[in-house]
């Protein structure tokens, strides 16, 4: 341990450092800093009109979305300090300081609040993050300015902040972004801004469980509602708000938790039509089911909250849609999956509405994913083919017989239409009973690549020769056509099943698959074979060095 004459000594000689460092800096500042700043002053860049460099400080400062980034306020600073003119420019334009957060120094705060003139204001507020006395002063001369505020994000905040910022009226409020890292809940309602969002544009809320008070909510011009992960939500005044704003161009609800409602019916009105909409999801929405909450309600016997979005929208121009849905087993609420086959006069809305049949006729690629163990289903666009639409539907607990239907009505195009292209994935159980997932879809010409997934790769022989039998052997069709299993099949993979699979069986299926008598096949006119650590060509007919090859993962034909 040093002693306290060493102690002394340390500390005599940190003050020297200190005050040399102090007296370095002041020297800098007076004897090179003025001779840099009138040498800048003097290039050519610094004689451009005012109103030019206002430009260029604007497109230096902010990303083309408007917003500031990371560096906004040591650009800022820096850009003041290059000459006495640019400092000057700086001063005067308010424009300039305009984007402020919590997290920035004290005196940039005050700086830019009081530089910032009558311009809007744009706030961020991350509360948890940062020291007391200055977030209260940040708040403090924000509230002040409250006529001001043209967007506001707030992150992680406390409840007693909230009230006492948050709830007074900000008329000119373009933009609302809430968020938080908690699951906390407030004990009673909270109204963002008294609700009064006539100007409001966009809005996103996400992970919040405070309960938000929507009932004085008044809004006609959003563009932009994302609400994600949140609790609590009053169904029917989000369906009324929805319809209030016809100019909706992005429309994102998901993980959300609405309060009970009493069954609701197909709405009156008809449906408002969202010309403007390019983007939908409705992901993860269920209505609060808890028997202790309401005991009188009845969940079984209420369709789920996307179904009744869907009766009251239409969306003709929607280019990039999300959806999940639950079957009849599903926790929340119910669907009647089986309306192709009885006489139900309500049959699943969203999946078969005209607006979304005409965005997935635009797609030319296709993945399909289904899970037979669990029952589940989910149909996007390829995302390694560009293509004008993009979309996902996601189905739980719905029965085989639905999902090929559906899925056979989304790919079904009317004549001279271009047919798309379908990758096809099925995970299958360890029983052979598996395969009948598979075999549905064996007469769906849009299939050209076969993805066969399995949990063990401790395959029986009974599944493996079952599926090698169903890719070869010839079926007859409802029309009494014989033909041949998946007909536009170029690729499978299949490494759990076809491994332990010999290259005679594998010769076999294919010879069998193209050489079938009277049945119109295009033979291809190469066969590409992936085994273990081998990859090879074989010209048709020229196959039998595929007798040879082992442990086998994926085929092609070219």
């Amino acid at each position: 341990n040093m002693d306290d004459d060493g102690q002394d000594h340390m500390k005599a000689f940190m003050t020297t450092l200190d005050s040399f460092q102090k007296c370095f800096k002041n020297a800098v500042r007076r004897i090179i800093v003025p001779d840099l700043r009138q040498r800048n002053a003097s290039l050519p860049i610094s004689k451009l009109p005012f109103e030019l460099m206002q430009r260029i400080f604007h497109a230096t400062l902010f990303l083309e979305s408007g917003e500031r980034p990371k560096e906004y306020v040591t650009t800022l600073l820096t850009l003041r300090s290059v000459s006495e003119a640019w400092r000057d420019l700086a001063n005067k334009t308010p424009t300039l300081w305009t984007h402020l957060s919590s997290g920035d120094h004290p005196s940039f705060i005050s700086k830019a609040f009081e530089s910032s003139g009558n311009c809007p204001l744009h706030l961020m507020c991350t509360v948890r993050r940062a020291e007391r006395s200055e977030l209260e002063l940040f708040l403090d001369q924000a509230l002040a300015r409250i006529h001001r505020w043209e967007s506001v994000s707030i992150h992680d905040p406390e409840g007693s902040d909230l009230r006492k910022y948050f709830e007074h009226p900000a008329p000119r409020l373009k933009r609302i972004t809430l968020t938080r890292e908690s699951w906390d809940t407030a004990d009673s309602n909270f109204s963002i801004c008294g609700g009064s969002w006539e100007l409001a544009e966009e809005i996103r809320i996400k992970t919040w469980f405070y309960e938000l008070d929507w009932s004085g909510v008044r809004c006609r011009r959003l563009r932009i509602l994302d609400i994600h992960t949140c609790g609590n939500l009053d169904f029917v005044l989000l369906i009324g708000i929805i319809r209030e704003n016809k100019y909706l161009e992005i429309l994102k609800l998901e993980d959300i938790e609405f309060t009970p409602t009493p069954p609701l019916l197909h709405p009156s009105r008809p449906p408002i039509v969202l010309s403007h909409l390019r983007a939908l999801t409705l992901v993860g929405l269920y209505f609060n089911v808890n028997p202790d909450f309401d005991p009188d309600f009845e969940p079984p016997g209420q369709d789920p909250p996307a179904f009744h979005i869907s009766r009251n929208i239409r969306f003709p121009r929607c280019t990039d849609f999300s959806s999940s849905l639950y079957g009849p087993e599903g926790l929340h609420g119910k669907i009647d999956l089986e309306y192709l086959t009885t006489s139900s006069p309500h049959p699943p809305d969203i999946l078969s509405l005209a607006s979304l049949a005409t965005a997935l006729s635009a797609a030319n690629s296709l993945v399909a994913h289904l899970d037979s163990p669990s029952e589940f289903a989910r149909l996007t666009t390829n995302d390694d083919v560009p293509q004008s639409v993009k979309f996902s539907v996601y189905i739980w607990s719905a029965p085989q017989l639905f999902l090929r239907s559906w899925i056979g009505d989304v790919v079904t195009r009317m004549p001279g239409e271009p047919q798309p292209e379908m990758k096809l994935v099925v995970r299958l159980e360890r029983q052979a009973s598996g395969l009948d997932t598979l075999a549905a879809f064996k007469d769906c010409e849009a299939v050209t690549e076969l993805s066969v997934l399995i949990d063990s790769w401790n395959v029986s022989e009974e599944i493996r020769d079952g599926l090698l039998h169903l890719l070869a052997m010839p079926y007859t069709s409802g029309s009494g056509t014989i033909r041949t299993p998946f007909p536009s099949l170029r690729r499978i993979e299949a490494p759990g099943l076809l491994q332990g699979a010999g290259g005679n069986a594998i010769l076999d299926m294919i010879k069998t698959r193209f050489n079938a008598p009277g049945v119109k096949v295009d033979v291809p006119q190469t066969i590409v074979v992936h085994g273990w650590g081998r990859k090879e060509g074989f010209k048709w007919p020229d196959l039998d060095g595929i007798r040879e090859m082992h442990a086998f993962r994926e085929i092609t034909f070219i």
